[in-house]
């Protein structure tokens, strides 16, 4: 095997489909969750943090974006407050489940799962998600 001469996307895809597994298999023993977060690099170097979440009772993680998202839902004059944020609504023929809130995101604030792939989180502007799942009150 010869050494790499910098860093590049190709060895990083590796490094993180190699370290994933051994890090979820931590997770399960631990009763936590663990996660690579976005790798920085540049030529010579790299960096990926780790997200450690407790897990609720159901088994999810606790993530930072749903904690907020159940905190502004819990203000009594909330679009969103009493509704069951674990209910799918459905956008462009798909369906989503409410994953948390990025108050960080002015355009599209609101992150949501796909039903049948986890991995992948989308973002949704407020006034959407707000007009959308209101409904469901009327």
């Amino acid at each position: 095997m010869t050494l790499p001469t910098q860093v590049t996307t190709e060895l990083l895809e590796q490094l993180r489909a190699e370290l994933q597994p051994q890090l979820d298999t931590l997770a399960q023993k631990l009763g936590i969750s663990l996660q690579l977060g976005r790798i920085r690099y540049s030529r010579t170097d790299a960096r990926m943090p780790v997200e450690l979440c407790l897990l609720n009772a159901s088994g999810t993680a606790v993530t930072p974006e749903m904690t907020a998202l159940k905190a502004l839902t819990a203000i009594p004059s909330h679009p969103l407050n009493g509704l069951d944020l674990s209910v799918p609504f459905e956008s462009g023929g798909e369906r989503f489940v409410l994953a948390g809130f990025n108050r960080r995101a002015r355009k599209r604030p609101y992150l949501a799962k796909k039903v049948g792939d986890p991995d992948a989180t989308y973002g949704f502007p407020a006034n959407y998600v707000e007009r959308l799942l209101g409904k469901r009150t009327a």
